[in-house]
C-alpha cells in the first residue's frame, strides 16, 4: 500500500516520526510520499526523507511544490528554490501540489492559481522527476 499526500512535517508529529513511520509499516504501508505545500514545507519533508533513510531506505519519498491556495506567493524566489530542491538528489518523488487546481474548498479564484501552475509545468519540464496532480 502507498500514501500519498503525507502532512508528516506537521507539529503534531514532531516527536513521534519515527513511531508514525513505525506505525505504517505494520499497517501493510509500504510507501509514503510526504507532500511539500511550500518552499519551506518542501524543504522540511525533503528533511525528513533524509534523516529516516537509514532506518526505512525504500519508504519515503518527497514532492516539492506550493500549493494551490498559496499561488500568490509563488514569485522568482520560490521558483529558484523550488529548482533547487527538484535537483536534489536525496528527493526521491517530484513535484507537488504546485500542479492542478483546488476547487473543492473555494479558498480562492480559479485564475489567480493558473500563473504558477504554468510556471511549474516550465519547471516539470525541466526536470525528470514526475508529478502530484491536484484536482477538483
Amino acid at each position: 500500500m502507498i500514501d500519498i499526500g503525507v502532512n508528516l512535517s506537521s507539529k503534531r508529529f514532531k516527536d513521534d516520526i519515527g513511531d508514525v513511520l513505525e506505525r505504517a509499516l505494520e499497517a501493510g504501508v509500504e510507501k509514503l510520499v510526504l507532500t511539500g505545500t511550500s518552499v519551506d514545507e518542501s524543504q522540511a519533508v525533503l528533511k525528513i526523507c533524509q534523516e529516516y533513510a537509514g532506518q526505512f531506505p525504500s519508504m519515503l519519498y518527497a514532492t516539492c511544490g506550493i500549493h494551490p491556495h498559496d499561488a500568490k506567493s509563488f514569485n522568482h524566489s520560490s521558483l529558484s528554490s523550488l529548482r533547487e530542491l527538484v535537483g536534489e538528489p536525496s528527493l526521491r518523488g517530484g513535484l507537488g501540489e504546485p500542479l492542478g487546481e483546488e476547487q473543492h474548498h473555494r479558498l480562492h479564484d480559479i485564475p489567480a492559481q493558473h500563473p504558477p501552475h504554468e510556471r511549474d509545468g516550465r519547471l516539470l519540464d525541466a526536470s525528470d522527476r514526475g508529478a502530484l496532480l491536484g484536482g477538483p
